[in-house]
């Protein structure tokens, strides 16, 4: 008799909480999709706040377990790596910023495979077998302390998008018309409140302006919206349908994180905001590869700054359709499954 063989286990190690949102945990989804399409199965262990991501992950197969200890510490690096030797899991991939190099020696020690996602370098030494960046400053320089085994996957080749993406470009964006009418906003976890405020106040007296603001799970209350306005507004929930309403936008207003890959990808002109320190370089690549409008850190950005960029960017098709053939061109949506391709190589 043969004997049966288990699908590859990845365990996830990241956590979805209101300090640093939920873009870790999205973009590791990403790689378990295509993890999943070659037949592997996957744990995420973490702090994950919010109940309609948890519905969401348990929906996808990815099973959520709580962790208890304190996050980064060795009590959490020991906890995660016994969750992995219960599923004899072939890696362990980490996601957040908090998982240092000391995090990553005990895994190591364990003897476990790792695949670190990271956004900024900065640790003292990297002891993970894979270390994936990918964003487009991403280089070898960010990590000149790394072990002679660690590999380096960088730049928007590896662009982590989950399927709902894939399928909505497949089924192709309404064509780029003179002037744009439809405004997508969305800032994920960081200053919400307050950039959220400048916007509306930013698109209230443009005339026909079709704005949807997505908001975080419990954060409905945060949204004032204007009695009277020139332009219209509704408010929409980020996780159930963001690939959906970028497929409908004309034009984005976002945060300097992972959403502008998504934004790249689907071909839609974007204007973003710096919300935390990481993402200045995001900012400043989009602008000088001409796929967004920079505006710059999140307290210095003015509401007429903002109208203006609305403005300049709604009333002139050239510059939309730039943006959207050369945002196609960086992020190719094969990210995943490259980056997955190569996990499995060292099976």
């Amino acid at each position: 008799m043969k004997r049966s063989i288990l699908p590859a286990h990845l365990v996830i190690r990241a956590d979805a909480e209101e300090k640093n949102g939920i873009g870790h945990v999205m973009r590791c989804l990403a790689l378990f999709e295509a993890w999943q399409d070659a037949k592997g199965r996957a744990t995420l262990v973490g702090k994950v706040q919010f109940r309609t991501l948890r519905e969401r992950l348990r929906s996808a197969h990815l099973w959520p377990v709580e962790l208890k200890s304190e996050t980064g510490s060795a009590q959490d690096a020991t906890e995660t790596a016994t969750v992995a030797r219960e599923r004899a899991a072939s890696w362990i991939v980490l996601d957040g910023y908090h998982f240092t190099s000391a995090y990553q020696r005990i895994l190591k020690q364990a003897g476990f495979r790792i695949l670190l996602i990271d956004d900024t370098g900065g640790r003292d030494h990297h002891y993970a077998d894979i270390v994936l960046n990918q964003n487009t400053y991403a280089s070898q320089d960010l990590y000149p302390n790394r072990e002679p085994y660690t590999q380096l996957l960088l730049g928007s080749r590896y662009v982590l998008l989950r399927k709902e993406f894939i399928i909505q470009r497949h089924a192709e964006r309404h064509k780029l018309t003179d002037s744009a009418s439809r405004l997508l906003v969305t800032f994920g976890g960081g200053e919400q409140t307050s950039m959220i405020g400048k916007t509306i106040r930013a698109v209230r007296n443009i005339d026909g302006l079709e704005t949807v603001i997505m908001i975080p799970e419990g954060k409905a209350s945060m949204t004032s919206l204007p009695r009277t306005s020139k332009a219209r507004f509704r408010v929409e929930a980020a996780l159930a349908k963001m690939a959906e309403m970028i497929a409908w936008a004309d034009v984005a207003i976002s945060g300097a994180g992972s959403t502008t890959w998504e934004l790249a990808y689907m071909g839609l002109p974007s204007i973003v905001v710096v919300l935390a320190e990481n993402q200045s370089r995001i900012a400043e690549s989009l602008q000088s590869k001409g796929i967004a409008l920079n505006l710059g850190w999140h307290s210095s950005v003015r509401v007429s700054d903002m109208a203006n960029a609305i403005l300049q960017i709604t009333s002139t098709p050239q510059l939309r359709e730039k943006m959207r053939e050369r945002g196609r061109l960086l992020v190719d949506g094969q990210g995943a499954r490259r980056a997955v391709a190569f996990l499995r190589k060292f099976d």
